[in-house]
């Protein structure tokens, strides 16, 4: 919605979503999400098409296509569980019938997903959206984000997987013994203003990662707003515990 902050919850999974102040030109909302959770499994994709919102509604559309298999890959052995999901989602997203729809597109969207299991956190991203992962060992050491933004990288009339070797980022994390914050953001919440949220830091001050209140995602987007934010900017955030031991180096 424009001028207007909203903030969705789908089981533990936390939506934020704003589209831009029409004081400074907004005129639509082309980012998208969609959130899938189990007893023991998180899956979240958030999207951010330019030209159309054609391409991420295509996206969308294909990820629910493939849900069965998606999830079925999700429901194995957290080992053999993110390998199974990648090679799914990369056989979708380079089908010769997905990538003759894209041709008819107007436009392309950047595709960030990311998947809790078990002690571990996979992500795979197109594009420049970015995934961050906070928790105490981390922020110590200034490790936040996950992925790097690319600014050349797409799916949609131009993309990555409409030619070889497909071009896209992932991997996965182990998790640190405690709790941790997940975060998805678009653009719009990197771009704005003075770019404070471009700081991870202050993005997880704001949020108020690590405390037992609920993540200030209306706080953000309301901040997004005040300072004339021009571009959709759309946050997803969930929490996950790990139980286990971590590793630590040797002394």
């Amino acid at each position: 919605m424009l001028d207007k902050p909203s903030l969705l919850q789908v089981g533990r999974v936390a939506l934020g979503v704003y589209g831009g102040n029409t004081a400074v030109g907004a005129k639509k909302n082309e980012d998208a999400a969609l959130i899938w959770e189990s007893d023991n499994w998180t899956f979240a994709a958030i999207l951010d098409a330019h030209g159309t919102s054609d391409s991420a509604l295509l996206v969308l559309d294909l990820l629910e296509n493939h849900r069965d298999d998606l999830q079925a890959a999700l429901a194995q052995p957290v080992a053999d569980a993110f390998v199974q999901l990648e090679k799914q989602l990369v056989t979708a997203l380079s089908s010769p019938a997905f990538l003759a729809a894209c041709r008819e597109l107007n436009g392309e969207t950047a595709l960030l997903c990311c998947a809790t299991k078990g002690a571990y956190l996979w992500w795979f991203s197109v594009g420049d959206g970015v995934a961050y992962l906070f928790h105490p060992d981390l922020t110590r050491l200034g490790q936040f984000a996950l992925n790097q933004r690319q600014f050349f990288e797409w799916v949609g009339k131009v993309g990555g997987f409409d030619q070889r070797p497909f071009t896209y980022s992932s991997g996965v994390r182990a998790l640190r013994r405690g709790w941790h914050d997940v975060v998805l953001v678009t653009d719009g919440l990197l771009e704005f203003g003075t770019r404070p949220f471009e700081d991870p830091r202050q993005l997880a001050q704001a949020l108020g990662v690590g405390i037992e209140e609920p993540p200030r995602l209306l706080d953000v987007l309301r901040h997004v707003h005040a300072a004339r934010g021009r571009d959709s900017a759309t946050l997803i955030h969930w929490r996950v515990r790990n139980d286990g031991d971590a590793p630590l180096p040797s002394a």
